[in-house]
């Protein structure tokens, strides 16, 4: 049958996944569910003929709004940009339409967007010009000026070995990177008021190509800072790879608010099949957030009913999850300061209070890293 090099758009929500890549010991990834698709549609015979490339890895439970991958599929057409027609074959009217034959065959959490035809050469690692990540945390008592200027130090080109993990049995032995720009901002802002704990923030950096667990492990370096437990000084030191040539043993931040939020080619022309495509597929995400925007209010109103002496007629009249969690706190004998700081608990794990915390310059470090 006639072939055609395509790259494909997609989106998915990995909380529920053991990450992107394909894997011996577990079935439960991204990858894996991809390929089922192709297979099931006859769009490919194989991974290992298909000429597959992806745009990037992303972690167990980490999601996408825009991941690439490329590789050939077969296809109607007998000319046009990256098709590969045997000799004798015909075509067969226009396209098919890759997106809903793709998404009628992936689970409820993976949506195909949109498809471009691309040049052989194309690849969806190599060709990238650069990747955006979006990483997500609670306001809480956070200070975001202080965590803005420890962030501008991120900016350029430096060695970030200090802010990932070695990934060496996939030959990677170069940690210079450039990031070209990081934000942190309130995140729907006009729906809070700017000291309000409960609203949401967001990190967005911007760059090239990305060291692993590197996003995260800056996350979690941020979210430090802005407790006030070190100063910006401490992303110089991180850096000083010369002075620091080992890295102190701190936890990187949670996986879940991370999102790869762009990846961004020169010359893609984007292919919706339909319009009603797309709007399914809107329909579809928005049903997602209905269900789990239901099992929150839910889960809260269950603590409440349990763990507050609150009475059934108060509970009724909460309205607002705000509401429902102020009154958990004013169980709460501590500072309207010490009530916001378990919010981003989770987010970096055995992050322990002003007390207990030990610098991070004055941890354990690991095994030193050569240079290449």
């Amino acid at each position: 049958y006639n072939k055609r090099h395509v790259a494909f758009k997609f989106t998915y929500l990995g909380w529920d996944f053991n990450g992107f890549a394909d894997q011996e010991t577990s079935s439960k990834t991204i990858e894996a569910a991809v390929f089922d698709a192709f297979v099931k549609t006859k769009l490919i015979e194989s991974r290992d003929t298909s000429k597959y490339q992806r745009c990037g890895r992303t972690d167990k439970g980490v999601s996408a709004f825009t991941q690439v991958i490329s590789l050939e599929v077969r296809t109607n057409l007998l000319e046009g940009p990256g098709v590969r027609v045997p000799e004798d074959n015909a075509s067969r009217g226009k396209e098919m339409p890759f997106s809903k034959m793709l998404n009628g065959c992936l689970p409820p959490e993976i949506r195909v967007i949109a498809w471009c035809p691309v040049d052989e050469d194309f690849s969806a690692r190599f060709s990238c010009q650069s990747r955006t990540y979006k990483y997500f945390f609670p306001r809480a008592q956070l200070n975001l000026d202080v965590m803005r200027a420890a962030a501008a130090k991120l900016i350029g080109l430096h060695d970030f070995r200090n802010f990932c993990k070695m990934d060496v049995r996939n030959g990677v032995i170069e940690y210079m990177r450039r990031i070209s720009e990081i934000h942190i901002e309130p995140f729907n802002s006009e729906y809070a008021a700017e000291d309000d704990g409960y609203s949401m923030c967001v990190m967005t950096v911007h760059g090239k190509s990305f060291l692993w667990h590197q996003v995260r492990c800056i996350a979690a370096i941020l979210l430090i800072i802005g407790e006030g437990k070190e100063t910006p000084e401490l992303i110089d030191d991180l850096l000083n790879v010369e002075k620091h040539p080992q890295r102190p043993q701190y936890m990187m931040a949670s996986e879940i608010p991370l999102v790869l939020f762009g990846a961004e080619f020169e010359g893609t022309e984007w292919v919706y099949d339909a319009a009603e495509d797309l709007e399914s597929t809107v329909h579809h995400f928005q049903q997602m957030w209905a269900s789990h925007a239901v099992k929150l209010v839910s889960g809260l109103l269950w603590i409440l009913l349990h763990y507050s002496v609150f009475s059934l007629l108060q509970i009724r009249r909460a309205q607002q999850l705000r509401a429902m969690l102020g009154s958990l706190q004013d169980l709460e004998p501590d500072s309207p300061a010490s009530r916001l700081r378990a919010q981003n608990n989770f987010i970096v794990r055995g992050n322990r209070s002003r007390k207990m915390y030990k610098p991070i310059m004055q941890r354990d470090v690991g095994s030193k890293w050569t240079y290449p």
